[in-house]
């Protein structure tokens, strides 16, 4: 491993935010948790999208928007091999999806095309965003990496670069489906520079009293997000590790919602904002993570265009850059070979 020179890097810090972009694929294998989460027809998580997009563009805050292949398809096209069907019995959530039929038939028919399971108008936004935003692979059908073998991943691997491939999208950084690594060399050898890693700060105070205390944590901004140094970051199995920093919806939902009635949205975030503001003083990382889809209601979007306001305030100071995944990655290459 080598990691990369402090020095190289100075002078300001850099903000990274990460965006899961995977409408119910990300709760495929869970039929409860997306009739509770998620809209039946896609409407509300489009708007999500298109919403922060938006506070992207307004404050200057350029995003991997992480998205999963599958999401690429306009309707089924019966790819042979295809990574859905071939496991879908397993997966109750793929009723949506497929057409069981007679189980003597060796192949499901596809139904309509779902708006949950099909966004190529996701697709064509996020596209027409590239001049300024990264897209970035989220797994075919975000079946989690560390629960297959080596074969299975290179088939997901190459069904997302074929179907990305058709709209010139050649990604350089991964975000594994439920933030968990696998299979690095496969990535390696299909070409991508980076990926992004859990933060891996130790949380004691979570393994002896659990999310009571990290809430209170939160509220009380006792501790803030990890702010990385340039110089931890590193390669693993020739991939630039990039670490994370924390998940801005990473809060229970009744009790946050109990503070947006009160106008106490931003309570919570106080964390988060020192973190911006250490990063822009230290010259370090902070890498910010969220789900599209977790932008719901209007204290939301205000919770994340106040954390995007401060980091543009810094932005404009010159003491902050707003920069991607693949960004970062060139950045850390560079300075290795300096």
């Amino acid at each position: 491993m080598s990691n990369v020179s402090l020095k190289q890097m100075r002078g300001h810090g850099y903000l990274v935010l990460s965006l899961d972009t995977e409408l119910v694929w990300g709760y495929y294998d869970d039929d409860d948790a997306r009739e509770r989460l998620f809209s039946a027809d896609g409407s509300r998580e489009r708007r999500s999208i298109e919403r922060m997009l938006a506070l992207c563009d307004d404050r200057g805050i350029r995003a991997t928007w992480a998205m999963v292949g599958h999401l690429f398809f306009s309707q089924c096209e019966g790819c042979s091999p295809c990574p859905v069907a071939a496991w879908r019995d397993d997966h109750r959530g793929f009723r949506e999806v497929y057409d069981p039929g007679d189980a003597a038939r060796p192949r499901p028919r596809p139904k309509a095309a779902h708006p949950q399971w099909y966004a190529p108008d996701v697709r064509d936004l996020l596209l027409a965003a590239s001049d300024r935003h990264e897209l970035a692979f989220h797994g075919f059908s975000h079946r989690p990496f560390h629960q297959m073998d080596a074969d299975a991943a290179q088939s997901e691997v190459q069904a997302w670069l074929a179907v990305a491939g058709r709209f010139g999208v050649k990604p350089e950084s991964i975000v594994f489906p439920r933030n968990r690594v696998g299979h690095l060399p496969v990535f390696a050898d299909a070409g991508f520079r980076c990926f992004r890693a859990p933060d891996q700060t130790p949380r004691w105070h979570l393994r002896r009293f659990g999310s009571a205390l990290k809430s209170a944590d939160d509220l009380l901004a006792l501790s803030t997000p990890r702010v990385y140094r340039p110089d931890e970051l590193r390669r693993e199995q020739g991939l630039m590790r990039v670490p994370s920093s924390a998940h801005l919806f990473d809060f229970p939902r009744g009790l946050e919602r109990r503070l947006d009635r009160v106008g106490l949205q931003r309570l919570r975030l106080r964390g988060i904002a020192k973190a911006i503001d250490h990063a822009a003083r230290s010259g370090g990382i902070v890498h910010l993570w969220a789900h599209p889809w977790e932008l719901r209601t209007p204290a939301d979007e205000d919770k994340l265009d106040y954390l995007l306001g401060l980091a543009a305030e810094q932005i404009a100071a010159g003491r902050l850059r707003s920069i991607t995944m693949s960004e970062l990655s060139a950045l850390a290459n560079r300075a290795e070979r300096r």
